[in-house]
C-alpha cells in the first residue's frame, strides 16, 4: 500500500471511524474493513479528474452550432470546437463509470478530537466511533493487505489525506495542487469532512464488475484502538457495546464520549 504523504506527518494525530450500531455490528462479526465504490457516494464527482471536470465546464459554454461561435475564429477552428464538443458528450458517461467503478474507498475522519457533525452525519445515539492513531492504522492495514497480497495483486492501494478544492461547481482559476490518483480530492463543500482516505484501484477488466470489496484485518484482536460510544447513549445500549467489544476486540478500550449534550 502507497501511503501518499510521509509517514511522520501521522505519527501524533488520530484517526476516527463513526458507525451506527449495526455497521459496528457488523465489524465485529466480520473483522472486515469495507470498501464502497466511489459511484455509491453521495458526492456525483467523486473521483472525477480535473481534466474531465474542465471539459465538462466547456462544453457546457460551448455552441452546438459553430455559427453562434465568435465569428473572428476561423471557420475550420470552430467546427473543431464543436466537433471536440460532441466527442466529449459522447465519451462522458463511460469516461466517468470507469473513473468511479476503478476506485474504492474506505473513509475515516483525521483529527485529535471528537467531531459533533461527523456523529450526526455518520452514527446515531446508540452508535460508537473508533478511535486510533492514525500511523499505528496505516501500518495495521498495510499488513493486512500484503497478508492477501494474491487477492490484490491485480489492483494497486493507496492511503493519504483528501484535498479539498473548488469542484463543485468547477473553478477553472483554483490551482490546489492535488495527489496523482483522482479519488484523493473532493469539493471545499465537504471540508468539513476532515477526510483520510484508504483506497483500492480495480485493474482495468475489473472495472464494473465488483460491487464492494471487503479487506479481512489481520489479528485484529491483538489490536489496540479506543471505541467510543455516543455522549447520549443509554446505559443498556452501551453495555451491548462493551459485551460485544470484549468478545470482538478484547485489546479495545470501550470508553463512552466525554462530550456534553442538552438531554432531549
Amino acid at each position: 500500500m502507497e501511503l501518499l504523504e510521509n509517514i511522520s506527518n501521522y505519527e501524533n494525530i488520530d484517526l476516527w471511524k463513526y458507525l451506527d450500531f449495526h455497521r459496528f455490528a457488523s465489524l465485529a462479526f466480520t473483522k472486515k474493513l469495507v470498501f464502497t465504490r466511489l459511484d455509491k457516494l453521495n458526492d456525483p464527482i467523486e473521483g472525477m479528474k480535473r481534466d474531465y471536470l474542465m471539459n465538462c465546464l466547456s462544453a457546457e459554454h460551448t455552441p452546438d452550432n459553430p455559427d453562434k461561435i465568435n465569428p473572428n475564429i476561423p471557420d475550420k477552428q470552430r467546427n473543431q470546437i464543436v466537433a471536440d464538443k460532441k466527442y466529449f458528450e459522447s465519451i462522458k458517461q463511460d469516461e466517468k463509470e470507469k473513473a468511479q467503478r476503478s476506485q474504492f474507498a474506505n473513509c475515516w475522519f483525521l483529527g485529535n478530537r471528537e467531531s459533533m457533525a461527523m456523529w450526526n452525519l455518520y452514527s446515531t445515539e446508540s452508535g460508537i466511533v473508533i478511535k486510533v492513531n492514525a500511523k499505528h492504522l496505516i501500518n495495521f492495514v498495510a499488513k493486512s493487505i500484503n497478508v492477501y497480497e494474491e487477492c490484490f495483486k491485480n489492483h494497486k492501494t493507496y492511503c493519504g489525506a483528501i484535498i479539498y478544492v473548488k469542484l463543485n461547481p468547477f473553478d477553472p482559476f483554483d490551482l490546489t495542487p492535488i495527489k496523482k490518483i483522482s479519488g484523493f480530492k473532493k469539493d471545499s463543500s465537504y471540508n468539513y469532512e476532515n477526510e483520510f482516505r484508504f483506497l483500492i484501484a480495480v485493474s482495468d477488466s475489473q472495472i464494473g464488475k465488483i460491487e464492494i470489496i471487503k479487506l479481512d484485518l489481520i489479528e485484529i484482536e491483538k489490536f489496540n484502538f479506543d471505541i467510543i460510544a455516543h455522549p447520549n447513549i443509554k446505559d443498556w445500549q452501551f453495555e451491548n457495546i462493551i459485551t460485544i467489544s470484549k468478545s470482538a476486540f478484547p485489546n479495545a478500550n470501550v470508553l463512552k464520549s466525554k462530550i456534553t449534550l442538552k438531554k432531549q
